[in-house]
């Protein structure tokens, strides 16, 4: 059976590279894209610049779904998310206070790196790899 991914190039902070994803996944980065006023290429850069161990592809895909779960709990109701379009100096709630925990003030989520912040609407996903 041959595979379903689609083969693209992207431009990464300035480089091109290729990715391969299922062209569901390619529809749902051009619509991220185009809610966040951004480029592919823009977005790409910036899930590159805050992934850690995991390749392009799969930060991206792990982006891709941690942005629509946002968005959904979001539409929900729910209290886990910031609006669309938030700043860009909000950073995300880490896990551990959304779930009653603490996290001492100054420090970063796990899943950011240090001093990173996102332009992103919904409080931009964690990358977490």
């Amino acid at each position: 059976m041959p595979s379903r991914l689609v083969n693209r190039n992207v431009t990464v902070s300035g480089h091109r590279t290729s990715m391969r994803l299922e062209p569901e996944l390619w529809d749902a980065l051009a619509d991220i894209a185009d809610r966040e006023g951004r480029t592919v290429n823009e977005i790409c850069t910036e899930v590159d610049g805050r992934r850690r161990k995991s390749t392009l592809t799969g930060a991206i895909r792990v982006f891709i779904v941690t942005y629509f779960r946002a968005l959904a709990q979001q539409s929900e109701g729910g209290t886990e998310t910031e609006p669309p379009r938030a700043r860009s100096d909000r950073a995300r709630t880490p896990a551990s206070r959304r779930r009653g925990g603490s996290t001492p003030s100054g420090t970063c989520s796990p899943h950011t790196k240090p001093g990173t912040t996102s332009t992103l609407g919904v409080g931009t996903p964690p990358i977490i790899l």
